[in-house]
């Protein structure tokens, strides 16, 4: 059930749920509403996005991929190209993304020095369980984006 629960947000968030108009995307980090009233969608789910990819490879195995590669090509995808706010933040959140290990990804780098091996686990454990299992991650981190 949650499984199925995670690749329906996933799915969802992924996808391009605005369209695009002729005229020149907003391309700034605030929230912006399109001309007729509705909130700007296509970069709903993105920190999901990053979080679960980064998940994957560090507790599912799954083979290193270039988060950098892959939110520069959503961002593109989206109509804001590099130059734009939106682009550089993202670039600079997955560098980032890329750069954590696993304890930065639990929330607990301040503790890091008294933690023990079986708390970090455990933390993990707690993540994976919640996002769906590795099934999910990894079906998640091998998605094609468009």
């Amino acid at each position: 059930m949650r499984a199925g629960i995670l690749s329906l947000v996933i799915l969802l968030a992924c996808a391009n749920t605005a369209a695009v108009s002729a005229e020149k995307p907003y391309c700034g980090t605030a929230a912006h509403r399109n001309t007729d009233g509705a909130i700007d969608a296509r970069f709903m789910g993105i920190d999901m996005t990053m979080v679960a990819h980064r998940y994957a490879e560090l507790l599912c195995d799954s083979p290193r991929r270039s988060l950098v590669k892959r939110i520069q090509s959503i961002s593109r995808s989206r109509g804001c190209g590099p130059g734009t706010e939106i682009y550089e933040a993202l670039v600079a959140s997955a560098r980032k993304m890329e750069a954590a290990d696993l304890v930065s990804l639990l929330g607990m780098q301040h503790e890091r020095k008294r933690l023990s091996k079986a708390q970090i686990r455990l933390g993990a454990q707690s993540v994976l369980d919640q996002l769906g299992g590795c099934k999910s991650l990894r079906a998640f981190h091998d998605m094609k984006d468009k």
